[in-house]
């Protein structure tokens, strides 16, 4: 999501701090082909992978910039080591039918492209690098010339993330912290260039104290809780801990579900050690909590639900981030996040039917469930998005969980409509417990209706 855009998330400090390991034992390879070196910097590549998995971009443009460690045996053996210690995680996305690259490919994707993804990356990136002197410390480095290999590995690669991610924003918005394995190459290129450039370098001397100074302010009014300007939002670090401790008073021990977030389980369940769960709608996106084994436990259990104020979420919860909130508690909780609905292909499509054909993979310990009533019950429903990304309309289809006996069942789905004949987007959820919130459990697929 949008919120905390500007801020660097967790898995960007150890990113960075791989990504200066990579340079450090790159220099050290290419200096000394030796076993030792190989190993290290196999090891280094993989713990920067399991950082995130920007950090393949590293590893694509520092062979791009050096076409002959190809010709080393050596690099095989980086590439043995770092592909051993990461075959866990990649069992993991086959097992999973490869959720991350579903979800980073298509599911991020914005309905339609906006100037606004490109204009703010460009000035965000400009920002980042420096509140005053960011475009010069940007102009340093991509003007200087590399001298040793391993800055032109550096070049090479801070050049091609701030190219793919800029690329990336005609599909739809680029975080600003996704740039953050350029930022090495950026602070050594510009010094490298800067160094020898005394007239240029004179006037970093003099802004930096007005930039210390902005920042210090800007760090000052972020930590305080004070009055937020319309135009710097700081609800994601304020009233966590005192929203968290209302919540919990609600839910009077009950595990808790919030609908359509990944920041609030998360601070919740960090703040008062309790569990919390996401629901992810096709209103919002799949994310973790679709893979953690946290739904498999609230199922038919009381619980306490969080979501946008209602009818339904009428309990009223104190804090900024939560004053379009409520809650209510559930009895019997369901939701079916679990279950993956894919190689989804249009089968009819009339004026009044959309019957589409597809792959339903449930989780062995699901199938129980699917036999018991109120579970039984649950529809696949379709979510016809608009032309501006948003869920026009559910359409519910005559296929029930109850259909469901095996793991994997290839089946057909079926929904009468009225929609006018136009080109749409839908995604295929599950019926929950939560009136109008089913569970979000495909990618998308786009169909026309004549």
């Amino acid at each position: 999501g949008r919120e905390g855009c500007t801020c660097w998330r967790g898995a960007d400090i150890p990113l960075l701090f791989f990504v200066s390991l990579f340079f450090y034992l790159y220099r050290r390879f290419i200096g000394d082909f030796s076993f030792i070196n190989s190993l290290l910097l196999g090891m280094c590549t993989a713990l920067m992978l399991y950082s995130k998995y920007h950090g393949i971009l590293l590893v694509f443009f520092t062979l791009l910039s050096n076409p002959a460690l190809f010709k080393k045996y050596q690099t095989y053996i980086v590439a043995v080591v770092a592909i051993l210690l990461f075959i866990p995680h990649l069992y993991w996305q086959y097992a999973n039918h490869f959720p991350s690259i579903q979800f980073h490919l298509f599911e991020r994707n914005a309905a339609r492209y906006n100037f606004s993804f490109t204009s703010e990356f460009i000035l965000v990136q400009i920002a980042l690098a420096g509140p005053l002197l960011g475009w010069l410390f940007l102009w340093a480095a991509f003007s200087g010339k590399p001298i040793t290999l391993t800055e032109r590995a550096m070049k090479f690669s801070m050049i091609g993330i701030y190219l793919v991610f800029l690329v990336s924003t005609l599909k739809g918005r680029a975080e600003a912290n996704w740039t953050v394995p350029a930022f090495v190459s950026l602070i050594v290129l510009s010094h490298q260039f800067l160094f020898d450039k005394p007239s240029i370098r004179k006037w970093v001397f003099r802004l930096a104290p007005v930039t210390v100074l902005l920042v210090f302010i800007t760090r000052i009014y972020m930590m305080l809780d004070i009055v937020p300007s319309t135009t710097v939002g700081k609800d994601e670090f304020h009233e966590n801990k005192m929203a968290a401790s209302a919540i919990l008073q609600k839910a009077n021990g009950l595990p808790v579900v919030f609908v359509n977030s990944y920041q609030k389980p998360s601070k919740y369940w960090f703040y008062t050690g309790k569990k919390a769960f996401a629901l992810n709608t096709p209103g919002y996106r799949r994310n973790n909590f679709n893979y953690w084994p946290v739904e498999d436990s609230i199922i038919g259990r009381p619980v306490y639900a969080v979501g946008a104020r209602s009818d339904l979420f009428r309990d009223s919860i104190p804090g900024n981030r939560y004053m379009e909130n409520g809650g209510y508690r559930i009895d019997n909780y369901f939701s079916f996040s679990k279950v993956q609905i894919t190689n989804i292909r249009e089968e009819l499509i009339t004026k009044d039917l959309i019957q589409l054909t597809c792959i339903i993979l449930a989780p062995e310990h699901y199938l129980p469930y699917f036999q018991l009533q109120p579970f039984d019950r649950a529809a696949v429903v379709m979510a016809v998005y608009d032309r501006w990304g948003d869920v026009a309309e559910y359409l519910t289809s005559s296929f029930t969980l109850k259909q469901l006996n095996e793991a994997r069942t290839v089946t057909t789905i079926s929904a009468r409509h009225s929609l006018p004949a136009a080109n749409y987007t839908i995604k295929l959820g599950i019926v929950s417990c939560i009136a109008g919130f089913p569970s979000l459990n495909s990618s998308a697929i786009k169909i026309v209706v004549k």
